[in-house]
């Protein structure tokens, strides 16, 4: 019995096209993320799935049609802006990959902004400064214009995006005031005509509190114009 899949291409700015082989049938199913991480999502439903019963067009239906919960990695839209909110929690596995498929998506819009909205990640014990810092060279890899901060570790993090000589912003924030100031570093022009925001870190940070007040924000200043 063999199961496994693999990310084939976007299908879509917020879905992906991603290749099933389930004992020895291969289908091709839209799913809605995109990168690497997606396929590890997708093969471990479709073969729980497969082996209770259903078949490979039940399964491809079902992905098809699936809907993500709020914070885990769902898209929505802020005037032109793309939102990816991932902020229910945070680990280094979780974070690589989020960085991953949020700077995938951002290439699609070219030229405009990329910022990467994080929060410091919990319960790594003596392994915190060590991750912290590697999340930073992660961070610096995904080449975002700007990345504000919110939580502990931001001097690890700031010192991994320098090892990576990082030459974009790097702030660190505590509240939402914070953020929407440091988000003033961009021209008007493109804080109206949006880029990607990726908004990822561990419980403790609330960042859905940031989720909020951005996209808050954004409308006020669409019905401004």
């Amino acid at each position: 019995v063999e199961y496994r899949a693999a990310y084939v291409v976007p299908a879509g700015e917020e879905k992906g096209l991603f290749r099933l082989w389930l004992d020895g049938e291969s289908v091709d199913v839209e799913a809605p993320f995109r990168g690497s991480y997606g396929a590890e999502n997708v093969i471990a439903v479709a073969a729980v799935a497969h082996r209770l019963g259903l078949s490979a067009d039940d399964i491809t239906a079902g992905l098809e049609d699936a809907v993500l919960p709020r914070q885990r990695f769902s898209c929505s839209r802020a005037g032109d802006w793309l939102v990816i909110d991932d902020s229910y929690n945070a680990n280094p596995l979780s974070f690589t990959r989020m960085l991953e498929s949020a700077s995938e998506m951002a290439g699609d819009r070219a030229g405009k902004p990329f910022v990467c909205v994080l929060g410091e990640m919990g319960e790594l014990g003596q392994l915190a400064c060590e991750e912290h810092r590697a999340l930073g060279h992660k961070i610096a890899a995904a080449r975002p214009r700007i990345v504000l901060w919110k939580g502990g570790h931001g001097e690890e993090v700031e010192e991994g995006l320098r090892a990576e000589r990082f030459t974009g912003m790097f702030a660190r924030i505590d509240s939402n005031s914070d953020m929407l100031e440091a988000l003033e570093a961009l021209s008007p022009e493109e804080r109206r005509h949006g880029g990607v925001i990726l908004f990822k870190g561990s419980r403790v940070n609330r960042l859905e509190n940031l989720v909020g007040a951005f996209i808050d924000a954004q409308s006020e200043e669409s019905h401004a114009l």
